[in-house]
């Protein structure tokens, strides 16, 4: 367990020590059990599955609903990942030509050639 898991059980215990002081260890390790279930399940930091990152310049949609923004795109051209942000990108509008930043990689996918 890292220093990081240590501080956020220790904060999951003063929280529920409120609650049920006689248990709250026993939450604890519940919580502890389940964190590690879901790392299990979704991988380890050496084995963790990485997200396909599309080409530069290449056409993208959203993976998601809405941008935060409003706009009536559908197609975006991906310029890239911000280098001192990973895992965060920069694209534009395809046809307006706004610029959109810092959103989620993983939240677009490239175009395939056959839909261009």
């Amino acid at each position: 367990m890292n220093s990081k898991e240590s501080a956020a059980i220790s904060a999951i215990a003063d929280s529920l020590s409120n609650y049920c002081p006689e248990r709250s260890e026993e939450f604890c390790f519940i919580i502890l059990d389940a964190c590690n279930r879901l790392r299990q399940l979704s991988g380890t930091p050496d084995n963790k599955p990485q997200p396909t990152i599309p080409k530069q310049y290449s056409l993208v949609k959203c993976t998601f609903d809405f941008l935060p923004v409003t706009t009536d795109e559908q197609v975006f051209v991906f310029f890239g990942e911000i280098p001192n942000m990973p895992g965060h990108c920069i694209v534009s509008g395809h046809t307006d030509g706004r610029v959109y930043s810092g959103y989620h990689t993983s939240n677009f996918v490239q175009i395939p050639d056959e839909e261009t």
